[in-house]
């Protein structure tokens, strides 16, 4: 039998180099390193963009193809309300009011993040709205406002919700996709077989496979 020679990244020649790289971006081994980048560092993100109290399921899909971007959506009705929703709210950058609390408290408001396509992951598969008890009675200091005053509220509360959540879902798209490429970069490359000593080669830079 001919006993065949293989080599580490760092064993092969400038030339071979060149050729192992390309085969790598081409392999199942980079793309399945890309899915656990992608796994830890967005989950990351979305920590660190969301920032509220709520436990989010966050969905994305990276391909570049129909369908694909993120979202982010609750399990079960998507409904989520009283001290989470005024989480929302503040990590939207809305300063919570006496008002606020009232409105919330006594008429059942409700944010709405549910999934209505599990095809896909844009944010366009999530709907987002807010919900209230339209024939709840407000106690206390704001016991007067008006219907109208009532529905203006509600509204501000789901432009603000609307549009934060689609900020995340764009910023999160957008550094996901800066991930990636950062990913094909050939210095990056070079430093992640340089340092795996499982990947093996011929010495033309061509990857071995069992």
């Amino acid at each position: 039998m001919e006993q065949i020679t293989l080599y580490n990244y760092s064993e092969l020649s400038d030339e071979a180099k060149k050729k192992a790289r390309k085969e790598y971006i081409y392999s199942d081994a980079f793309q399945d390193r890309i899915n656990i980048v992608l796994d830890e560092d967005m989950t990351k993100i979305f920590a660190e963009i969301e920032k509220s109290d709520v436990q989010f399921t966050l969905e994305y899909d990276l391909s570049s193809t129909q369908g694909s971007g993120v979202c982010f959506y609750l399990e079960g009705n998507g409904a989520t309300g009283g001290d989470n929703l005024e989480s929302i709210l503040e990590a939207a950058g809305h300063e919570i009011q006496p008002v606020d609390e009232a409105i919330i408290r006594d008429l059942d408001v409700e944010a709405i993040f549910k999934k209505n396509n599990h095809h896909y992951a844009h944010l366009d598969t999530v709907d987002v709205y807010v919900q209230y008890d339209d024939e709840g009675t407000i106690f206390g200091e704001f016991k007067d406002m008006t219907e109208e005053e009532i529905e203006k509220k509600i509204s501000e509360y789901e432009n603000i919700i609307v549009k934060w959540y689609s900020n995340i879902c764009n910023e999160m798209e957008h550094r996901g996709y800066e991930l990636i490429d950062s990913m094909y970069d050939d210095s990056n490359i070079d430093d992640e077989l340089a340092d795996d000593d499982v990947i093996q080669f011929y010495e033309d830079g061509s990857m071995y496979t069992k």
